[in-house]
């Protein structure tokens, strides 16, 4: 085994709580394998709860300090995608809608990465 990926959903309780918990715990126990996030979060405009936007900042600083890379997604952008079925055209030329809304390009969000913090520096990786 080499490490963890894990994708979860930030707006709610058990995505933000319960994953950073469990990515916490990865860390501790498998300080040598890879830990991967691939967190959503929740948009603006999609949002009906108050408290998703508080439950999203309040696991951010977890997820970078115990995961080797943290790769966020929007969950508008990822609404996008599936309502655009993969691709779309926009000013007379064919674009993927992965690339434009999840990494970082036109309207909707962006993706952002966040490389690990002091621990993932610090640990020792077995060939």
């Amino acid at each position: 085994m080499q490490g963890f990926q894990i994708v979860h959903a930030l707006g709610g309780g058990t995505g933000s709580g319960m994953g950073s918990l469990l990515i916490e715990r990865l860390a501790d126990e498998y300080s040598d394998q890879i830990n991967l996030s691939f967190p959503v979060f929740p948009s603006s405009k999609t949002s009906d709860v108050i408290t998703e936007p508080y439950n999203a900042i309040m696991s951010l600083t977890n997820l970078i300090l115990n995961c080797d890379l943290t790769a966020t997604m929007e969950n508008e952008a990822l609404h996008n995608i599936c309502t655009h079925g993969g691709s779309e055209r926009e000013h007379g030329r064919r674009e993927t809608v992965w690339n434009r809304h999840l990494l970082g390009g036109g309207s909707g969000g962006g993706g952002r990465v966040y490389s690990g913090g002091s621990q993932a520096s610090s640990r020792e990786r077995g060939g």
